[in-house]
């Protein structure tokens, strides 16, 4: 698990990344792992199959929150799509989910929306709740 400054961290850049995102490129269907770590341990793991146009981190999740039954809640923003809860856990003032892709050599926050980044065969996505850390990282 990574430290929790560092989530805090990935969040806060997610958030200000991806502004104007055009669609991008299509990922490749197949089989994915998905993490979703909640602020008290997993929530749910497992593997979702997802078509080439749904191969993003928020196409997983989506696919993961039907296969789990925890249910998602996104919002349209100007920036992109932005996760609000995954299952019972909602955003708070100082804390939400974000995304790590794992493409093999452990995992790396993206900084483009959720619903711009294309999978490929192999990797990994992990959700996880982050809590800002107060002060500079």
């Amino acid at each position: 698990m990574l430290p929790r400054r560092l989530l805090g961290s990935v969040f806060l850049l997610a958030l200000l990344a991806g502004a104007g995102c055009a669609q991008a490129p299509l990922g490749e269907a197949g089989s994915y792992e998905v993490f979703l770590a909640g602020p008290d341990g997993p929530l749910w793991n497992g593997t979702v199959g997802v078509g080439a146009a749904q191969a993003t981190p928020l196409g997983v999740l989506r696919a993961a929150s039907l296969v789990s039954g925890l249910g998602v809640r996104v919002e349209e923003t100007a920036q992109g799509p932005y996760v609000r809860a995954i299952g019972p856990v909602a955003e708070t003032q100082t804390a939400g989910w974000c995304v790590f892709v794992d493409a093999g050599a452990g995992y790396v926050g993206i900084l483009r929306a959720a619903d711009a980044q294309p999978l490929h065969a192999g990797e990994r996505v992990l959700w996880a709740w982050s809590t800002m850390a107060p002060g500079p990282c």
